[in-house]
């Protein structure tokens, strides 16, 4: 387990970039964005979601590499890729200034983050996972997610302090410039790192595949599908909770943008605590029997508890909508990396999580804020939690469908 630190601080100190510009959607759209209203947070949530359109990309690219060249290798370059966009956002002219430039940089930006961020997360899961006892496999993943979730925690602290009104109106550019920084160390920190024993062990053993694409495609295909629809749902569960919930504070109350985020801190740090408990859970009593209760409890309760709260929408009644997804999807979302190591082989193993788990998050999770925005506009918020989550859980069920299905037809 101690072997675990270096992978796990590391990841901390990268993942504070891939959140930020989702927090400070809200403070972004007036410097690049020229819509008004509405329109302007649904353009923001787009350029968010935009991140997520290359990430499949990013996790064929360096996934290929982390199961021909080594798990160090693969996640060593992820750094290059959201450390320069991150500092070019921090420094670039606002629409006023250069115009439609702007916006189509800040689009760029986030194309290239999610390429490096597609093999980024997958490759410190996978060699967290190969790393840890067998009977602790859903508590580290739990931990892969806590350490995530404390950095980000950290880094919106230190945004909503850079949004406060006594700040210059420049302010926020510094949370950029330390994701830059912190970024950096986190690429210093890997060079210290040695590779997976297991894929040391694979390769001694003769089993790398020149391809591994191809053979992940060829003989895996149910379960790439899996993965796929598992990711999709749980992702779907972090970002309606993480992004689109200060849209609400935005939308139905008058605190301002400082405080929104003091609020998303303290929320990740509910999700930072709840994740190890639950991959501990999960360990104990079965990760796919685990999810399956939590799945189906979603389905249910989730929308039960939105339309409670939307009947009477107040600052308490949001925030209280607020804990409660956040603890619920703590528990759901934190021992979804076991099934990396459950349902690929070490051969292919980077290979089939970075692609499977990042095309859930590109197509299904990272488009979840602005589907849950264009619903709320069109049927209001209680319709939408509900259609939104019922639809995610649907696809976790189905995800563990495939697991046991698969299970079964090895025997």
């Amino acid at each position: 387990m101690k072997s675990l630190f270096l992978p796990l601080f590391s990841h901390a100190l990268c993942k504070y970039d891939v959140f930020l510009f989702g927090f400070l959607s809200v403070i972004l759209k007036p410097y690049f964005f020229p819509d008004s209203g509405d329109d302007a947070i649904v353009t923001v949530l787009a350029a968010f979601a935009a991140g997520y359109m290359t990430r499949p990309l990013g996790a064929l690219f360096f996934s290929h590499i982390g199961d021909t060249q080594g798990r160090k290798k693969a996640f060593l370059l992820t750094v290059l890729f959201m450390l320069l966009p991150t500092l070019i956002i921090g420094s670039m002219p606002g629409y006023h200034t250069i115009g439609q430039t702007a916006t189509i940089l800040i689009l760029l930006c986030r194309f290239v983050q999610g390429f490096g961020s597609g093999g980024e997360f997958c490759g410190i899961a996978v060699y967290s996972v190969e790393s840890a006892p067998r009977h602790k496999t859903g508590y580290v993943a739990g931990l892969v997610r806590a350490a995530g979730f404390y950095s980000t925690a950290i880094g919106i602290a230190i945004a909503s302090f850079l949004t406060l009104p006594s700040m210059p109106s420049w302010a926020w550019r510094g949370a950029f410039f330390f994701g830059g920084c912190v970024t950096l160390v986190g690429f210093l920190l890997r060079h210290r790192m040695r590779d997976s024993q297991v894929f040391e062990k694979a390769v001694a053993a003769q089993k790398i595949q020149r391809m591994p694409a191809l053979t992940l495609f060829r003989k895996h295909k149910q379960a790439v599908m899996s993965v796929f629809f598992m990711g999709g749902g749980a992702y779907t569960y972090l970002y309606v909770t993480t992004i689109y919930m200060n849209t609400l504070y935005d939308k139905h109350t008058f605190i301002s943008i400082s405080q929104t985020l003091m609020i998303s801190s303290a929320m990740l740090l509910i999700w930072a605590v709840i994740t190890p408990i639950a991959g501990a859970l999960s360990d104990r009593m079965g990760v796919v029997h685990y999810l399956r209760r939590l799945a189906i409890g979603g389905m249910f309760l989730i929308p039960f508890v939105a339309w409670l709260i939307f009947r009477m929408v107040s600052l308490e009644s949001i925030l209280m909508l607020h804990i409660f997804l956040s603890i619920y999807g703590g528990m759901i979302f934190a021992p979804y990396p076991t099934f990396f190591k459950k349902c690929f082989p070490v051969e292919v193993r980077y290979s089939g999580a970075a692609f499977s788990n990042t095309m859930g998050q590109a197509l299904i999770g990272g488009t979840s804020p602005l589907v849950m925005g264009m619903l709320s506009r069109l049927w209001g918020d209680a319709l939408a939690f509900s259609i939104v989550y019922i639809v995610a859980s649907m696809m976790i069920l189905g995800g563990l469908l495939l697991v046991t299905r698969r299970a079964y037809q090895r025997k």
